[in-house]
């Protein structure tokens, strides 16, 4: 028995081994071009060449912004709110391109691009520069149709050529934020210790830890060959057993016994998970109860599945009240030793009755 348990543990330990070791390796590719240029560290922004800018991660001490010509904003219950404003910087002494920041840049920034000073304090921006879309590209070249209206065509000309289409983006670190990245390698390590966990327990046998501590517990009322003998006789639902005696099943990767005369509630629980108001899952739990006020949620994975686990007990259990009502849930939360004599007076219901048609 504790064999094939390890057996159909082990069904599992791979599925939920590949699922988290895939989780892993998504997340480092999604991640790996910003994590490598986070390993590198930036480069100074005036020591690149123009040819050098496009997805460079770069740092700079910004002492001179010429403008500011795009804002983002956003409405949320009514109140508008700047997260994001777009500024003109110099690149060495070749070129311009955009900064775009957020709001905790704005006093800094403005400070600069107001400041009449040539010894302004210069502020300091660590990010990613990347191609400017079609509509920042339109803001971008306004503001120069209009800062250079009043210069002849020559002068004109060169200016708006050596204003680059580029944006440099702060605290962006390739495709992502600094911080996003520190929470994926944090997220990516927690499951890569609970992978670890995972294959431990079920190569050292920890994973079969309560079904033995129950035979060990319980050695003087449920010898091991009883055991054995509902768990090959029991009716198989789902990779669970559920036999006279016994209840037999899997959580993630453990396996747990339920001895079934402890039980005094099972019902069908039904969960519908919703996307903006669309069904799009329904979740089914066989939902156990013990005497001692112990909770055993079997996930199923169907509704016909739970039933007929159910009809399991009604059939050798009597004393298990089987279905769900708000009645029992308030008498099982507020009165428990009622619902205990509920339990008793439907097993003697059945003992009397099977007693009279015989």
């Amino acid at each position: 028995m504790l064999d094939e348990l390890k057996k159909a543990s082990s069904k599992h330990v791979i599925r939920i081994s590949l699922l988290l070791g895939g989780v892993i390796l998504v997340g480092l590719l999604v991640l790996s071009t910003s994590i490598i240029k986070l390993i590198k560290g930036p480069v100074d922004l005036d020591s690149l060449s123009k040819d050098e800018l496009k997805g460079a991660y770069v740092e700079a001490e910004i002492d001179l912004i010429f403008g500011n010509f795009a804002t983002l904003s956003e409405k949320k219950s009514g109140i508008t709110k700047i997260t994001n404003e777009y500024y003109i910087i110099p690149v060495g002494d070749y070129a311009m391109i955009g900064l775009d920041v957020n709001s905790s840049y704005f006093a800094e920034a403005g400070r600069i691009m107001n400041s009449e000073s040539l010894t302004t304090k210069p502020m300091h921006i660590k990010g990613t520069i990347k191609n400017m879309d079609k509509k920042l590209t339109g803001y971008y070249d306004d503001w120069f149709g209009a800062a250079l209206a009043d210069l002849d065509y020559e002068e004109a000309t060169v200016i708006k050529e050596s204003a680059l289409k580029y944006v440099l983006v702060a605290d962006k670190v390739g495709l992502f934020n600094e911080l996003v990245i520190y929470i994926g390698l944090v997220i990516c390590l927690i499951i890569l210790v609970i992978l670890i966990i995972i294959l431990v327990r079920y190569f050292t046998g920890l994973n079969l830890r309560n079904i033995k501590d129950f035979l060990k517990k319980n050695e003087a009322t449920d010898q091991l060959s009883k055991v054995e003998s509902d768990y090959y006789n029991a009716v198989q639902i789902e990779g669970d057993r559920f036999g006279k005696l016994y209840t037999f099943y899997i959580n993630g990767t453990t396996p747990f016994i339920i001895r079934n005369k402890d039980i005094i509630w099972a019902y069908l629980k039904r969960t519908t998970q919703k996307t903006y108001g669309i069904k799009t899952n329904v979740i089914y739990e066989l939902v156990i109860n013990t005497r001692s006020k112990k909770t055993h949620s079997i996930h199923m994975k169907t509704e016909d599945s739970v039933t007929a686990a159910l009809e399991q007990y009604s059939l050798h259990n009597p004393h298990i009240i089987l279905g769900y009502n708000s009645d029992l849930k308030k008498t099982y939360n507020r009165n428990f030793n009622e619902f205990l004599n509920m339990s008793q007076r439907q097993e003697n219901e059945h003992i009397t009755n099977d007693f009279i048609s015989s």
